[in-house]
């Protein structure tokens, strides 16, 4: 029987390092980011609905969902992001669910998104682990990536349920150490959850 883990974290903490780090594992993972960025495409069903919502307000000159315009707004306006929101999840767990069914005879999964939560994916998850560093280092990540420091703080407060998704996780990684360090906790949290003892939720924090 297929289990599933949900990496989940603020953007810039990480997760996807360890999402990366068990795919070079063999590990089957699905990146939500990258989904919605599929469903995004022109003439996707993502597309299609912010087409119909917001006109072409949101669309380039080529016809493309302008991701860097409609971020701006969906920071600043939880009116925006709501919609937004109310849009992609069902689209993304629908396409979730289609995922894990055809890789169902995979030993395990894991499923790495910052929308665990709000998402609707826990039902989905056998084990969460949650990754997450200081909001100071958090934001300089996210600078030395491109984001203007202003944008950056208006990422990190638009990322509301994450703290609920942190009280529901079976691990929760401090990844203030290194790359090495990181690595070996989720090697620890494995075994330990999965070939060893089972893990109490909400108690391991590495």
């Amino acid at each position: 029987m297929v289990r599933v883990i949900g990496i989940g974290g603020g953007a810039g903490t990480g997760k996807t390092t360890v999402a990366s780090f068990l795919r070079e594992q063999g590990v089957k993972v699905l990146e939500l980011d990258e989904l919605s960025r599929e469903l995004s495409r022109k003439g996707g069903p993502i597309w299609k609905k912010v087409i119909k919502t917001w006109g072409r307000f949101f669309v380039d000159a080529r016809g493309n969902i302008d991701r860097k315009k409609l971020g701006k707004v969906v920071f600043r306006s939880f009116k925006v992001l709501f919609i937004l929101n109310r849009i992609a999840h069902p689209l993304l767990l629908q396409e979730t669910r289609k995922w894990l069914n055809r890789n169902r005879k995979e030993k395990l999964l894991v499923i790495d998104g910052a929308i665990l939560f709000e998402g609707g994916f826990l039902p989905l998850l056998d084990r969460i682990v949650f990754v997450e560093i200081d909001s100071d280092l958090q934001q300089r990540r996210l600078v030395t990536r491109g984001w203007k420091e202003k944008d950056a703080r208006s990422l990190i407060e638009a990322q509301k349920f994450l703290r609920c998704l942190r009280r529901r996780a079976d691990l929760v990684i401090c990844n203030r150490g290194s790359r090495k360090k990181l690595y070996q906790d989720i090697e620890k949290f494995l075994e330990l959850s999965f070939h060893g003892r089972e893990i109490e939720r909400g108690r391991s924090r590495f």
